[in-house]
């Protein structure tokens, strides 16, 4: 069994996420399924690493770079099962920060004051962070890079989970959630109510510690930057529009944004 980088990382966090989960003070239920996510997963990157002896090169190589992308919302999910309820004292400290460093701009753990037009603009940028990642592999393999795609998913998968890994003990609510009666954002357009829709039928409703979305999407950027300095600056602005957004949109806290933008380029100049 030849494992790549990515299927090694994803098996690691997989099983150690099994391992915490069964004896994580969760409901059993939540024990079972996140270690059914996390079997599930395993599976998966065993299945990738035998399928050069069952397809050809090329398709086994194009299923082993491009699967991870998935695994990745399978890793999510995960983690999210041994959320249960926010940590009061945690929250109450992001939201400290939000209050002190965002000054006049700040109205309370759900709103951030700025013209109609700029909450529009964020709302696209954040929308944006789904397709970034895949967007900034494709664009790597088609500038003939593909040797360079292990080192792509070594630092994206790093900074990634090491947010979701910090979800069940640093547990938050994101901002947007705080208040019983929200604000839908509804003047902010169609693009603040497609994040909402999605955000309902497909998150954990916990905050990652650091931003999840801010570190993979700057991760991405960076090694795209490394080989590719337009489409890398393209990318990296992408990547501050939306580390800008989740904290606008209160999609996250401060805090979650500047560590999401720093854990990635730490890890990025630390990788040989």
């Amino acid at each position: 069994m030849n494992l790549s980088f990515a299927e090694i990382i994803n098996i690691s966090y997989f099983s150690l996420f099994c391992m915490i989960s069964i004896f994580f003070p969760v409901p059993v239920r939540r024990r079972v399924s996140a270690c059914a996510i996390g079997a599930f997963g395993i599976a998966v990157c065993i299945f990738l690493s035998s399928l050069p002896s069952l397809v050809s090169g090329q398709t086994s190589r194009a299923l082993r770079d491009w699967v991870p992308a998935g695994l990745i919302l399978v890793a999510y999910h995960q983690s999210g099962r041994l959320f249960i309820k926010p940590w009061p004292k945690f929250q109450t400290w992001l939201m400290g920060w939000d209050c002190r460093l965002l000054g006049r701009f700040y109205r309370g753990p759900e709103v951030i004051q700025v013209p109609s037009f700029w909450r529009k603009y964020l709302e696209i940028f954040y929308l944006s962070c789904y397709p970034l990642i895949p967007a900034a592999l494709g664009i790597l393999i088609l500038l003939n890079f593909q040797d360079r795609v292990e080192e792509f998913w070594m630092l994206v998968l790093s900074s990634t989970y090491a947010c979701y890994a910090l979800v069940p003990f640093l547990p938050a609510l994101p901002p947007r959630l705080l208040q019983t009666e929200r604000k839908t954002g509804s003047n902010s357009g169609k693009a603040r109510i497609l994040n909402e829709w999605l955000l309902r039928y497909g998150s954990i409703k916990a905050n990652t510690f650091p931003s999840a979305h801010v570190a993979s999407c700057t991760a991405a950027s960076l090694v795209l930057f490394r080989y590719d300095t337009w489409f890398g600056a393209i990318f990296l602005w992408f990547s501050l529009s939306i580390a800008t957004a989740v904290v606008i949109r209160r999609y996250h806290y401060l805090a979650d944004a500047i560590l999401g933008l720093a854990l990635p380029v730490v890890l990025f100049f630390l990788m040989p």
